[in-house]
């Protein structure tokens, strides 16, 4: 399984893969914690490194999954979609930072309205002049 993951891991859409690699882990002994573990940092790798298209659709798909195997995905989908947010937020507020500094406004001020440290916003700055 772990050269099936590492031959494709550089996919441009890993998605199909990724859900037969969990089809295959059914047939794991679901009481085995070890294997439990496996699975989880597999996924991690998958789900971090590979190139995940559509994650609202692996987590429709993982609810088809044995259990505790869902269950595992599930928890992994559920932080990456924190990260995502996450990673949107700090993208959004460097947006209305660039366009803040695009009109003119105060850094110490652009920091103040975006919670963005001053030596970002001053990054921000020079990089745009």
């Amino acid at each position: 399984m772990v050269a099936r993951v590492l031959k494709h891991i550089r996919e441009p859409h890993i998605d199909p893969y990724l859900m037969e690699w969990l089809r295959d882990c059914a047939s794991f002994d679901e009481h085995s914690r070890q294997q439990l573990d496996f699975i989880a940092t597999l996924l991690n790798y998958v789900v971090g490194t590979g190139n995940v298209i559509d994650l609202d659709q692996l987590i429709e798909e993982s609810h088809r999954l044995p259990q505790p195997i869902g269950d595992t995905f599930m928890t992994i989908a559920t932080q990456l979609e924190a990260r995502g947010e996450a990673k949107g937020k700090i993208e959004g507020k460097i947006e209305t930072a660039r366009n803040l500094l695009q009109e003119g406004a105060d850094p110490q001020f652009v920091a103040k309205v975006t919670g963005l440290p001053i030596d970002d916003v001053k990054r921000l700055q020079n990089h745009a002049e």
